[in-house]
Parts: structure tokens; C-alpha cells; sequence
């Protein structure tokens, strides 16, 4: 089920990508050319009457397509924010270097470099604003008790109460422990269920 649902998750974070990725391109046009070349009639109002905003979406699709190489899809259970914004900025950052040289080989100089950084700069923030959303709906859910994977550790040792630390301190990793399989119980600060004794059980079968 968990999985169903992630893959739900990558296809609509997907989506959104591109739908946002279009709209930073239509925010750049209208803030340089219309609001500040002070333009009569907005370009970003003749992209929308043209469906000259084509383009933008296919830019989308190849970004969606970098996204994914960059394994920005997927679960975000052992990421940080800062990781993921960090793998966000190299990779809007090649797709900018992607689209100068395409514009460069096509020779193409009416594009505006001013309208090429405000996307730059509107892509991004939208994106992580749009992950930073999601990420605090899906603590939401999980603190309600939903898309959490119930674990049982095995053994009482260090490695094991370090383990559980780790999970019991980072509450956004989705992890819900339901207790540990121990010969003798853990020492810890956490209230944990012993589950069972394999030690005992061998003994009483003998």
C-alpha cells in the first residue's frame, strides 16, 4: 500500500514540477518584459493567447526528466530539506546551462537574459516551496498515524538501541516501532515492548 502511494506521490509531484516550472517562465516574462520594460500589452498574456507557452512545458518535462536523475522522486524519509534544495539548485542550474546552449548553437539573441535568470531564480523557489508543502503534509499525516511502516527490531544491543534512538529522535522518517525480539530486555529511555525470548522458548521446547 505504501508503495501504491508513493508512486501516486512521485507521478503528482511530477506534474506539479512541470505545471510550476511553466509558471516561473510566465512570472519571469511578465515581471521583465511587461513590469519592468514597462510594456502596454504583457508578453506573459500573449504566451497564454498563442500557446507560445508550449515551449516551457516541454522545459518542464526535460526538467522533470533531471529531477528524476537527480533521485529527487521517490521517498524523502532519510533526506533533509537542505539536501534536497542543494540537489534542487544543481539541477535547475543545468537545466539554465542546458537552455544557453541551446540558444547559443540555434544562435538565437532576442531571447532575454534578464527574463532567463528571474526563471532561473522563480523555478526554483517554487519548487521548494512546493516540497517544503508537501513535507509538512505528509508530517501532518504521519503524526495522525498514516503512511508510517511499523518495524520490530531484532536483538538489544547497541547497534539496536542506536538504531532506535535514531528513529524515536527523527519522528519524519515514518517509522513506527513496535517493539524488539531480545533474549533479556533493553536499557533505554523509551517505553518499548519486549515481544518475545527466543532464549526461553528454546529452553521450554527442551
Amino acid at each position: 500500500m505504501i508503495r501504491k502511494n508513493q508512486r501516486l506521490l512521485n507521478i503528482v509531484n511530477c506534474l506539479l514540477d512541470i505545471s510550476l516550472i511553466a509558471l516561473a517562465y510566465l512570472l519571469a516574462v511578465w515581471l521583465w518584459l511587461g513590469v519592468y520594460r514597462d510594456n502596454l500589452i504583457n508578453p506573459a498574456v500573449f504566451l497564454l493567447r498563442t500557446g507560445a507557452l508550449v515551449p516551457a512545458v516541454c522545459y518542464g518535462v526535460l526538467m522533470a526528466a533531471i529531477y528524476y536523475a537527480f533521485k529527487l522522486y521517490g521517498s524523502f524519509r532519510f533526506s533533509t530539506l537542505l539536501d534536497e534544495t542543494v540537489a534542487l539548485l544543481k539541477a535547475n542550474l543545468l537545466g539554465l546551462l542546458l537552455i544557453g546552449m541551446t540558444l547559443f548553437i540555434t544562435r538565437e539573441v532576442n531571447f532575454s537574459r534578464g527574463v532567463l535568470a528571474l526563471f532561473y531564480v522563480f523555478s526554483t523557489g517554487l519548487v521548494v516551496a512546493k516540497r517544503v508543502t508537501v513535507r509538512t503534509i505528509l508530517r501532518h499525516f504521519r503524526m495522525l498515524g498514516y503512511n508510517l511502516k511499523h518495524v520490530l527490531i531484532v536483538g538489544n544491543g547497541r547497534l539496536a538501541f542506536e538504531y532506535l534512538d535514531s528513529l524515536r529522535r527523527n519522528p519524519q522518517y515514518g517509522y513506527n516501532v513496535l517493539g524488539y525480539v531480545a533474549a533479556s530486555p533493553m536499557s533505554t529511555g523509551y517505553t518499548l515492548q519486549l515481544v518475545t525470548k527466543p532464549a526461553a522458548a528454546v529452553e521450554g521446547d527442551e
